[in-house]
């Protein structure tokens, strides 16, 4: 094991569901080295900690499946051997994360965040008047639904029903729907969740707010 990795699992939630990407990654760096746990720098002019965070969110979404490797220091005596085991790293970091980041496993991955196919997501949406968002959804969904993306190239226009794996309502009353959708999460094909609710507002005007809670991080069949 030339280049140990720990991946961590854990939750977000709470008031922490508000801080940005970037901010998440500063606070669990911060955890990790108040932890004491020996993590691996990178060489160079500007060496700085490896840690890779899989699927960003955006701000303001719950999560019950944040993922992130870190890469461990290495023992130069015994550079095959880990420096700390899944446990170990579990008991030190869970003893200093604050109140919404809570550990849910780490381990020594056998998966590439290259190989996540796709993710389920919890989805509250509001309504102004009370109309059948499953029949709603179904009349949506059968014909291409198209939103702008941003990416480095610029701008294009998507069609993200293929990416719109499978849906279900579970509980619709008057003034709320939650379904849960599965979402396409390839690397080059990635549908965020607030885009899939932006594309259902602009044809269903009634829907006038969500919120979204990430259940699950799916990978590839036999990954």
């Amino acid at each position: 094991m030339t280049n140990p990795v720990i991946r961590l699992e854990f939750k977000k939630f709470g008031g922490l569901k508000y801080i940005s990407h970037l901010d998440l990654q500063r606070a669990v760096l911060r955890f990790i080295k108040r932890a004491g746990i020996p993590i691996r720098y990178t060489e160079g002019f500007n060496p700085h900690p490896k840690l890779v965070f899989a699927l960003t969110l955006s701000v303001g979404t719950e999560s019950d499946c944040e993922l992130v490797d870190i890469y461990l220091a290495r023992d130069p005596e015994n550079p095959e051997t880990p420096i700390i085991t899944p446990d170990t790293f579990v008991s030190r970091l869970g003893a200093v994360l604050p109140k919404g980041l809570e550990i849910v496993s780490a381990y020594f991955p056998e998966t590439d965040f290259a190989d996540i196919e796709s993710s389920d997501y919890l989805i509250t949406l509001f309504k102004s008047c009370d109309i059948d968002v499953a029949k709603r959804l179904s009349e949506i969904l059968s014909e291409p639904l198209e939103i702008v993306k941003k990416g480095k190239a610029g701008e294009r226009v998507v069609n993200i029903v293929p990416m719109v794996f499978s849906w279900e309502v579970l509980e619709e009353n008057g003034e709320t729907c939650t379904l849960r959708a599965t979402l396409c999460a390839r690397q080059n094909e990635y549908l965020n969740p607030d885009h899939f609710v932006k594309g259902l507002m602009s044809k269903c005007p009634e829907i006038d707010n969500w919120l979204v809670k990430r259940v699950s991080i799916n990978f590839k069949e036999g990954k």
